[in-house]
């Protein structure tokens, strides 16, 4: 079998008659030829493949370890505002009575200025009135008594 081939010459073609055993050399280089990049492509997908799994356990773990301190960032959130809310209770349960206290002594102090004006206000006409009248009884009491 005798193959044709065309081959550029300068600037114009022309055919050639290659015998078949250069073409089947070519061939066999050629074939070659793909054959190794094929292979390297096979192996550098194999590569490619274990590195993309080494990548997507890397990936859950990361996912795992920000989900574990999620978590604890939550409960230690709720832990300190639970902290809060008692010191806030406490806090406002001595305040109340702190205020209670003080409320306590001026009240007691505010009768105290109370009763110390009322008497020193003088009495009154109707108190006179009354004062009186009852005198006036306890006389008329008195003496029929005797």
């Amino acid at each position: 079998m005798l193959v044709i081939e065309k081959v550029q010459e300068h600037d114009s073609f022309s055919w050639v008659r290659v015998p078949p055993k250069a073409l089947l050399i070519k061939n066999k280089n050629m074939i070659t030829f793909i054959t190794i990049v094929l292979s390297l492509t096979i192996i550098g997908i194999g590569l490619l493949i274990k590195e993309i799994t080494k990548l997507k356990e890397e990936l859950k773990e990361i996912h795992n370890r920000i989900s574990v301190t999620d978590q604890q960032t939550h409960l230690r959130i709720t832990k300190e505002l639970g902290d809060l809310y008692e010191t806030l209770l406490t806090k406002e349960e001595g305040m109340k009575s702190q205020l209670q206290s003080k409320i306590d002594k001026l009240t007691s102090q505010l009768v105290k200025d109370v009763n110390k004006l009322r008497s020193e206000i003088p009495i009154t006409n109707d108190e006179l009135l009354k004062e009186v009248q009852q005198m006036r009884d306890d006389f008329f009491a008195l003496r029929q008594n005797f």
